[in-house]
């Protein structure tokens, strides 16, 4: 049952981390070309040869910083299912927690063709540092 469990839970993290995956654009070809269909007339901000609304960039280091961040929280959660100073069902909580924020980074980012605002990245970053402090106290920690 409880390798069960484990297959379960891998699969979810999985099916997260390969759904951020999915939504990054190959850093070898022009973000244009894999995005947003070209645009007629760039939009009132100037992102003109920034992608659009949505589109993905992974070269900004706004947006880098947070994948980061959301990466090392996945890894602190599965090692603490791995350890078992997490059970299941506080890996699940804790996931979606992570999911919500990266909901919401996707929106933020989707608002500013691609990018984070600096506020943006403030509460992003106070959403995951509560976030880790939820992992650090569920896996026994301060």
């Amino acid at each position: 049952m409880k390798k069960m469990m484990n297959v379960v839970l891998m699969l979810a993290v999985a099916g997260l981390l390969l759904g951020t995956a999915m939504a990054q654009t190959s850093t070898a070809a022009p973000p244009t070309q894999q995005s947003a269909p070209p645009q007629a007339a760039p939009p009132a901000g100037g992102t003109a040869g920034h992608g659009g609304p949505g589109v993905y960039d992974p070269g900004h280091p706004r947006v880098n910083e947070m994948d980061g961040r959301m990466e090392r929280s996945q890894d602190a959660i599965k090692n603490g299912v791995r350890q078992g100073t997490l059970t299941h069902a506080q890996a699940r909580n804790l996931e979606r927690g992570e999911q919500r924020i990266k909901n919401q980074e996707q929106k933020d980012m989707a608002a500013n063709g691609g990018h984070l605002t600096q506020a943006q990245q403030n509460q992003l970053n106070r959403a995951q540092n509560l976030e880790n402090h939820k992992i650090r106290t569920a896996k026994g920690g301060k």
